[in-house]
């Protein structure tokens, strides 16, 4: 025996809607607002570029923690306050190999340096003063460096007052220079 089922219950079961099919039971799309969008456009190039343009440190010696690598400008184009880095052994590390470090120039070539009782100048301006020991009581030596800076050196300075700089190594050849950067935060 047939039965037919009445025009009311077909209409209603036409118009209810279809659930979406799903394919290997994956979970229907979410909706992400605008500002995720926005984020990931932001932060999709710095991941993709950013090992290779961004530079990371964790020394105190400077207020900035990230920084855009460059090409190192000609030895002319260097001014006071450009920020370079370049490979250094440090006491306070266990590391017997160079470690890359960040300073900024604090004195050009042709420029004199001159120390007085501890503190050293780069003509008239301070560039700061070389502790006698370090925070764990260990002597420090300042370089023994005074005159007028050659063509193609270098006195590197950090902002830090236990900053380990050209007070302790002095001079830095301009060919010890592997990136020029740029403080971003």
């Amino acid at each position: 025996m047939e039965t037919k089922s009445s025009p009311d219950a077909e209409g209603a079961r036409l118009a209810r809607p279809r659930p979406r099919a799903r394919l290997f039971g994956a979970r229907p799309r979410r909706r992400y607002p605008w500002w995720a969008w926005a984020l990931i456009a932001v932060l999709s190039p710095v991941a993709f570029w950013g090992p290779e343009k961004l530079l990371i440190t964790t020394s105190a010696s400077l207020p900035y923690r990230i920084w855009l690598r460059g090409a190192v400008p000609e030895a002319g184009a260097l001014k006071i306050g450009s920020y370079l880095a370049y490979r250094r052994t440090h006491p306070w590390t266990d590391d017997a190999q160079p470690n890359l470090m960040v300073k900024s120039i604090g004195c050009l070539p042709g420029q004199a340096i001159r120390m007085d009782r501890g503190s050293f100048y780069c003509g008239a301006n301070w560039l700061g003063e070389a502790l006698r020991e370090d925070s764990q009581g260990q002597a420090l030596e300042p370089t023994n460096f005074q005159g007028v800076i050659p063509a193609g050196h270098f006195f590197m300075v950090g902002e830090h007052p236990r900053a380990w700089d050209s007070k302790y190594y002095g001079l830095i050849r301009y060919e010890e220079f592997e990136i020029h950067v740029t403080p971003l935060f």
